[in-house]
């Protein structure tokens, strides 16, 4: 009976993941795209754009998703890093959820999802976003792709005893995850930070699993990435949205759902 019930949940959280996937892949491409993913599943949207960082919600009849895109550019991830730190959570992905918090505000959100249940998620810097932003909504679980730090060592603990889940996907060959480097924290104030909920390890054909130990991935998704041609190049497409979601859409086939 435990089996069956932990496949029947590991199956909701692929489906969960899909739909999150999916909509961060229409978010990254525009409004439009989003609207026709909102067409197409048979839900309302929203959608937003601040700064840097765009977000779609996606309104079913019992529950919805918002999802949360940061920039792909490099100029936007060294001012986000760089930016003067706080005490318990990384200052540039606070200033960015404190922007789109103020736009959903100004949106009235609130009315639209109607005490709907909420799952929040996001890829890249819009998942640190996300993981801010999930203590206005009390959702029912965090949904990340390819996330990195945002909290301190002390606020991560606190952070994962909140009463939602966070599940955090990373991909072998990704180093966003294990930014900001600690190595060299004196260029971000010295701070040091961190996850606040461990890996799941997404694969390219589909594979789950937990992580590897931090070491190992360290020299797996950084060292060696950074430090071959073959691997800067393909660093870009290695945290590409599209990676994670033709992974999770593989994840999904091998177990039969759709």
């Amino acid at each position: 009976m435990a089996r069956t019930h932990r496949s029947t949940r590991f199956r909701d959280l692929l489906l969960t993941a899909k739909m999150h996937a999916r909509l961060a892949a229409a978010v990254y491409c525009g409004r439009d795209a989003v609207r026709d993913l909102a067409s197409l599943c048979g839900g309302q949207d929203r959608f937003y754009e601040t700064g840097y960082i765009r977000a779609a919600v996606l309104s079913f009849r019992d529950h919805a998703h918002i999802t949360v895109c940061g920039s792909n550019d490099l100029h936007d991830w060294v001012q986000n890093l760089s930016a003067r730190q706080h005490i318990n959570v990384h200052a540039g992905f606070l200033n960015s959820a404190l922007q789109l918090q103020k736009a959903f505000s100004a949106s009235d959100l609130g009315r639209f999802l109607e005490n709907r249940p909420v799952i929040i998620g996001g890829h890249s810097a819009g998942g640190a976003i996300a993981n801010l932003l999930a203590e206005c909504f009390g959702p029912q679980c965090v949904v990340t792709f390819g996330a990195p730090r945002v909290f301190s060592h002390q606020r991560s603990v606190v952070y994962a005893s909140e009463r939602w889940e966070e599940f955090r996907f990373v991909m072998p060959g990704d180093y966003v995850p294990h930014l900001p480097l600690r190595s060299f924290r004196k260029l971000y104030g010295g701070a040091k930070y961190a996850h606040s909920a461990g890996a799941i390890e997404l694969r390219d054909d589909g594979t789950v699993g937990m992580e590897r130990s931090p070491w190992k991935a360290v020299w797996e998704n950084i060292i060696h990435g950074w430090l071959t041609i073959g691997g800067m190049r393909q660093s870009p497409q290695r945290h590409s949205i599209d990676r994670y979601k033709q992974a999770i859409f593989a994840a999904c086939e091998k177990e039969q759902l759709r």
